[in-house]
Parts: C-alpha cells; sequence; structure tokens
C-alpha cells in the first residue's frame, strides 16, 4: 500500500496528468500547495478523495516535503513532483517494491527512480536518479532549503532500479526560463550557506545554478574553490568520490563558454589526476576544441568516448551521451574539415532523436548544407560551411544534465 505526496505551486499545466499517473498505484494521495495564484488547486479539487492542503510557504523546501510526508497513511511513500508522470510501465514495479517489510524496525530499504528528463514534446534530454520509494517511518525525512536531500538511519539501502521510472517534463529550457528557478534556488541556497558554511554540497549546488544561468564567471570562481577544497580531502572520503567528477565537468563547460580553452584543457589534466574518467568532460573538450579551430582533434576525442563507456559500464551510468549527442558533434567535426557529405549523413541519421534547440540547430544544419547544393547544381557557388561561419553560430551553449 502505497501513500503519494508531493509539493505544488502553480502547476496548472502540469498537475492532472500527474495525478491521473498515480491514481492506479494509490488511494491515498496528499498534495501540499505552497501558494498557488493560477487554477492549480482547482484542478486538484476535480479529483474525489485527494487530500488537499495549504501550507504558508517559508522558504524551505524541505519543510512543505515533509508536511505532506506526515500526512501520508500507507506504509510506503511515493515522492513525485507535479512536472512529473510515474510511467505506465512502471506501475506494476513501483507495486512489487512496496510489498516489502516497511515497519519501524528492522532494515531500510529506499528506492530509486530513474528520472527521464525530457522535452515536452517527450524527447529524451538525459537521465539521473533520484531515491523517490521510501517506508513511512518518522526517521527518514528531507533536509535542507533547496535540492532537499532525504534524510534516513546508518545502514539504509538504497536500491535504484531501472524499471521504477518517472518523466520529468520540468528539465525544458522553456520551464526553467519561465519559473525563474535559478534565481530562486540561489536565494535558497544563499540563505543555506549561511546557516551551515561547512557544507560543501551546497556550495556545488550553488555553481550548478550559477553554470544553469549562464553566470559563467561566477561558477568558475565558485568551482575552482571547490575544487580545491574537494581535492585537498582525504581521496577516499565518499563525499569528493562522488562530487569531483561532475564539478569538473562542469567548470570545463563554464571555460568553454566563456572561451577560455586553455583552461579547459587544463581542468582535463586536473581530471585525469584525481578523479574517474567521464564521458561528459571528454564532450567539454571536443567541444572546445571545435571552437578552437581543432577540429581533427575534436575527432579524435569524440571517437573514444564509446569505447570508454562500453569498457567502463559501471562509471558511465549515464548513457545518454551516445544517444546524439557524440554523433552530433561528429557531424560539426566534418562539417569544419569540410566533409559536407559525411556531416549530412550524420545529421540526417540522428535528426529524428534531437531535442530542442538541437533540433533547430541540426536542422539549419542540413538546410544549409542543402541549399549549398542546389546553388552548385544550378552554377551558383554553394554556401559556405566552414566552422567559422556556421558553429560559431550554432552550437550548443545549454545546459548538458
Amino acid at each position: 500500500m502505497i501513500s503519494v505526496c508531493m509539493i505544488v505551486k502553480n502547476e496548472e499545466s502540469f498537475i492532472s496528468d500527474c495525478i491521473k499517473s498515480i491514481r492506479p498505484i494509490s488511494d491515498d494521495i496528499h498534495i501540499v500547495d505552497t501558494g498557488s495564484t493560477d487554477a492549480t488547486m482547482d484542478m486538484i479539487r476535480e479529483f474525489p478523495s485527494i487530500n488537499l492542503r495549504e501550507f504558508k510557504w517559508c522558504d524551505d523546501f524541505s519543510a512543505a516535503r515533509n508536511e505532506s510526508i506526515r500526512l501520508a497513511g500507507h506504509p510506503w511513500i511515493l515522492i513525485i513532483d507535479a512536472d512529473e508522470r510515474l510511467a505506465e510501465v512502471s506501475r506494476e514495479e513501483v507495486l512489487s517494491m512496496a510489498n516489502g517489510p516497511a515497519g519501524a524496525d528492522g532494515p531500510i530499504t529506499i528506492y530509486g527512480a530513474k528520472i527521464r528528463n525530457q522535452t515536452l514534446d517527450g524527447k529524451l534530454i538525459n537521465t539521473d536518479f533520484s531515491p523517490r520509494l521510501h517506508p513511512n517511518r518518522p526517521d527518514v525525512r528531507y533536509s535542507c532549503r533547496v535540492h532537499e536531500k532525504i534524510s534516513h538511519p546508518k545502514g539504509v539501502s538504497i536500491t535504484l532500479n531501472n524499471k521504477f521510472i518517472l518523466e520529468h517534463l520540468g528539465a525544458d529550457r522553456s520551464i526553467v526560463s519561465a519559473k525563474k528557478k535559478v534565481s530562486r534556488n540561489l536565494k535558497l541556497l544563499n540563505l543555506a550557506i549561511l546557516e551551515e558554511p561547512e557544507r560543501i554540497d551546497l556550495k556545488i549546488y550553488a555553481m550548478y545554478e550559477l553554470e544553469h544561468g549562464c553566470q559563467y564567471k561566477d561558477a568558475i570562481k565558485l568551482g575552482c574553490a571547490i575544487c580545491d577544497e574537494l581535492c585537498q580531502m582525504n581521496e577516499e572520503y565518499p563525499g569528493r568520490k562522488r562530487a569531483l567528477p561532475d564539478v569538473v565537468h562542469r567548470l570545463a563547460k563554464c571555460f568553454r563558454c566563456v572561451g577560455e580553452f586553455e583552461n579547459l584543457y587544463n581542468v582535463g589534466e586536473l581530471a585525469s589526476k584525481h578523479c574517474a574518467e567521464s564521458s561528459w568532460l571528454d564532450l567539454e573538450i571536443a567541444m572546445g576544441q571545435i571552437l578552437d579551430s581543432k577540429p581533427a582533434s575534436a575527432m579524435n576525442t569524440l571517437c573514444a568516448i564509446p569505447t570508454k563507456v562500453y569498457k567502463n559500464k559501471a562509471v558511465y551510468q549515464n548513457m545518454d551521451v551516445l544517444h546524439w549527442l557524440v554523433p552530433r558533434y561528429i557531424g560539426e567535426c566534418h562539417l569544419a574539415m569540410g566533409n559536407n557529405d559525411m556531416a549530412l549523413k550524420v545529421f540526417q541519421t540522428i535528426l529524428p532523436f534531437l531535442p530542442s534547440p538541437d533540433l533547430e540547430i541540426v536542422s539549419g544544419y542540413i538546410e544549409a548544407l542543402n541549399q549549398g547544393y542546389n546553388r552548385l547544381r544550378e552554377g551558383e557557388a554553394p554556401l559556405a560551411t566552414h566552422a567559422d561561419e556556421i558553429l560559431h553560430v550554432g552550437t550548443y551553449e545549454g545546459e548538458i544534465e
């Protein structure tokens, strides 16, 4: 038996579909509204038996999250956000996981869901994991004002289940921008850092938000300080092993976006000494090499990524880098080197898999290439397709999560 708990604010575009996705697995749904001014609460009231509560916002997501959990009446709790959907294929899996023991005594298991971050039209951006199904116990609660984390007793087993899938639409760039998430999260993180200045994870989240908000110079300054702090930690410290590769990758992206290519390559050297291989870091380096007029070097970097991934599947839990990102930039390398036929073939092959805005960018490449060939057949000069004329305009500077 499962209770579903969520917190919402101004989610009229998403809330109905979210509720429809969870109704088949739960008759105990609790929604805490933190101050909606749109039709969210009216839409929730259209669903019988849902427990809707209003909660005065206090600059603390964990407080609202814990209030929703306090209302739960069943042995297991599923945490979901309004802009997420429980995948239909996962319903039986969730019910099966909730058949395990959830009492006050004995071992605790918390299940992590596979989060499919996708665009509003359903195209995959990337995936990650998040703990979302846990026993209803008073010692399992959330903490931190923003990017809240689940707190639990020692000895808890956290099991990631690839069959437990949540489809997340809120990762679409239009949604992130419309909700002004970056400025809101930075405000809450600054409050949290003042309260707990020793917590490096809060500083890491602040760097992530600066990067998301394209405040690259500030992100670089903070990221360099974080790297110094992490590198001074004992190599066996779990926080260092988890955090350093991701911080280094994001730092590399920031250097790429401001055109500091030597610093980008130096980050690669730092990573080779202090953390495991990262396909995302390799991708950032390749993108920098393209912009740095080194397409042959970029091609070598890109072509090595699939081999690394398949040799180290335990390290590369996120395989999305192979779906379309590597082929996309291989196409740009061909473009920069004048191999227009190969570039066109690569771009046409990956076109069905691209999310926005990459879809628009690559469609523009294809149109330019086709126009060039048509004009050549008509006796006119082909359109220019060199890196300094196309890649400078088209290279995606958005988030790669």
